[in-house]
């Protein structure tokens, strides 16, 4: 698909007798960050106020629109509800959660350790069951088609095979930047182990999604109770938007306090460590919350815009085409919502990954978003492989870590719960599939907390080291060595000379 719209595009890209000029500007990341030393972390006065008004705004009329739909839920549908379970099936799943709570601490504390000690390994390992799961994926097609002798499926099975090829040739490569990945592990593990209030700012931030998830589920189902079809279908389309806008607030917020420290680690003598994230936090809350709510917004809007598709596209094969007619519009339809879907999908994490940048930038010069954005343009012109590298390689680490605590924790709660109900007494199917997602979700919950902080940190250390590398061998002297060696025509370094 990108190979023929390049081919589409290459009449309106520059040619050889096309003269591009770029000045020292287009390549001077610190252009349009000026800040000064001491007024880097001083408190400035609220940033993009009209984004922040516009997010409780829309908490507001969220709250009334599915509040509304669960009082009347309450108080004329269900006058002879009571509840669908007893004291003993929440036993059980307290139970397994308890287990999965467990099992998440301890690979919480685990992968942090590893992190912290042998970051190039755990990077390789994670390669290899990367690779391993894509394998495994190709092999899985094609006994399906095998057993079922299904043409298309050999088909699919087959184009498969030639995308895993691809991407195990990728990862082969990419291998070669994966000490440069661990240099910036090891750090971010390092400001963890000095800053553990960081860890505080994502548990807050996580039981802040948490309620927010439990209220959104209720107001969504109770939603189709109005009676109207334009309501609860206009609505749906609201809460969906809002499900974005406001996840993604919250996991910005926690970004930016998490930033916060970093710039104050790399900037500063910091002593105190507990002070260091509480002034980080209420910078995130107070001063740069309508930024984060600005960036947040075009995220919301752009992945909302993606589910609409996706829904489109499931409501078109959920149609039985009545004739040939009806079947030729219904494939063509599929076709355009899902060539849609997956453009704005792409453009949908592209955003996001920009906004990491951005969001850094917020949290250590104070910025509005407008000007975050073109300071994180600025950077990504000059130490965007470095940033994309280093996001692969994170993603990468992120989900062998998914694979693993899942894994175990399917396998305990499994076990736990086929012993009580071969030895004790019989589980409901549906308890036994909520025990199961429930402790699955705080497993991978829990035992992610320690990634998620490490990975907040790398996009922070990539920012302060790129704008202010005279203190790299104070701050990031491993780092240092590395780029020495293995980069050593690269300009932060000809300023470090200086």
């Amino acid at each position: 698909f990108f190979f023929r719209l390049f081919w589409l595009a290459m009449p309106f890209l520059p040619d050889e007798n096309t003269k591009v000029e770029l000045t020292a500007e287009d390549f001077d990341i610190k252009k349009g960050v000026e800040v000064n030393p001491e007024d880097r972390f001083v408190s400035k006065k609220p940033q993009d106020i009209w984004a922040a008004l516009l997010f409780f705004i829309h908490l507001f009329i969220t709250a009334i629109y599915g509040g509304s739909a669960l009082l009347y839920y309450n108080l004329v549908l269900s006058s002879d509800y009571s509840p669908p379970f007893d004291l003993n099936e929440v036993a059980i799943c307290g139970s397994v959660m308890l287990v999965a709570f467990i099992i998440g601490c301890f690979f919480a504390v685990f992968f942090y350790f590893f992190t912290l000690k042998k970051p190039l390994l755990l990077l390789k390992l994670s390669a290899i069951l990367y690779g391993l799961v894509l394998i495994a994926y190709g092999v899985l097609i094609l006994v399906i088609a095998i057993i079922y002798m299904s043409i298309f499926l050999f088909i699919v099975a087959a184009l498969d095979f030639i995308l895993i090829m691809f991407m195990l040739i990728a990862l082969f490569v990419l291998r070669k930047s994966f000490d440069l990945t661990a240099a910036y592990l090891k750090i971010s593990a390092g400001i963890m182990q000095r800053f553990k209030g960081m860890i505080a700012a994502l548990v807050l931030g996580v039981v802040a999604y948490a309620v927010f998830c439990i209220f959104w589920v209720a107001f969504f189902v109770s939603s189709f109770y109005y009676i109207s079809p334009w309501i609860y279908g206009f609505g749906s389309i609201w809460m969906i938007f809002s499900w974005f806008w406001t996840t993604q607030v919250i996991t910005g917020t926690i970004r930016v306090c998490v930033a916060g420290v970093v710039g104050r680690w790399y900037y500063e003598d910091c002593p105190s460590s507990s002070q260091v994230v509480i002034q980080a936090f209420k910078r995130a809350v107070f001063t740069s919350f309508g930024s984060v709510c600005f960036g947040s917004l075009i995220t919301a809007i752009l992945a909302t815009i993606t589910a609409m598709f996706r829904i489109l596209y499931a409501l078109n094969r959920g149609v039985r085409a009545q004739n040939l007619a009806q079947c030729i519009i219904k494939i063509f339809v599929a076709c355009f919502l899902a060539c849609f879907y997956v453009i704005f999908l792409r453009i949908t994490h592209l955003v996001k990954f920009f906004n990491r940048y951005a969001f850094t930038f917020i949290a250590i010069y104070g910025m509005k978003f407008t000007a975050a954005g073109y300071a994180t343009a600025k950077l990504l012109v000059t130490n965007g492989l470095e940033a994309v590298l280093n996001h692969v390689s994170m993603n990468i680490i992120v989900f062998a870590e998914t694979m693993v605590i899942g894994f175990v924790s399917l396998l305990c709660s499994t076990g736990i719960l086929c012993f009580i109900h071969f030895a004790i007494s019989e589980i409901d199917p549906y308890v036994w599939a909520a025990s199961e997602f429930l402790s699955l979700f705080l497993a991978l919950g829990v035992g992610m907390i320690s990634t998620e902080v490490i990975t907040y940190c790398v996009p922070a250390v990539l920012v302060c080291s790129a704008h202010e590398p005279s203190k790299m061998p104070e701050k990031c002297p491993e780092l240092l060595q590395l780029l020495q060696t293995r980069y050593p025509a690269l300009q932060l370094l000809r300023e470090i000379h200086v």
